[in-house]
């Protein structure tokens, strides 16, 4: 099983290394949007995860939101019975032992291009948004502002 490792940037003097599952990733992009670096990967043994365990393991580990109160890792797969961790357990499996990327997360350098990319699209569009909104977001900003600018 692959672990992903890299950097996780609390505040401007704390910095701090990190392996981890692949779908801990999504729940860490969450919680630290722009201070998480995903720099490799490194082989950490086979075992079975089972997603309950998983998921109380982040919660315990990733805590809640401070406003909200809701554990950081509901606000990513919804509640432990909706069975979004459990997939993103079981997709991560198969593809190791396919031999594939254990995840879709993209290296650090690429991910920023793109972001800048879609910033760069969005503002040139005059199109308003947060400035701490993730990539996803912004993505979505962008392919509802485009089938619009096609129609005209």
């Amino acid at each position: 099983m692959k672990y992903l490792k890299g950097v996780l940037k609390k505040d401007q003097n704390i910095s701090l290394p990190f392996c981890c599952p692949p779908w801990e990733v999504r729940v860490l992009e969450e919680k630290y949007p722009e201070g998480f670096v995903v720099t490799g990967s490194t082989e950490a043994g086979s075992r079975n995860f089972e997603a309950d365990t998983e998921y109380s393991r982040m919660m315990n580990k990733l805590g809640r939101h401070p406003e909200t109160g809701t554990p950081w890792v509901e606000l990513v797969y919804g509640r432990a019975s909706a069975g979004a961790l459990a997939d993103e357990i079981e997709e991560a499996m198969a593809s190791d032992d396919s031999g594939q990327a254990t995840s879709a997360v993209e290296p650090a350098s690429v991910a920023k291009d793109e972001r800048a990319e879609i910033i760069a699209k969005l503002d040139e569009l005059g199109i308003e948004y947060k400035p701490s909104s993730k990539t996803p977001t912004l993505k979505r900003l962008l392919d509802a502002a485009q089938p619009a600018e096609d129609a005209a």
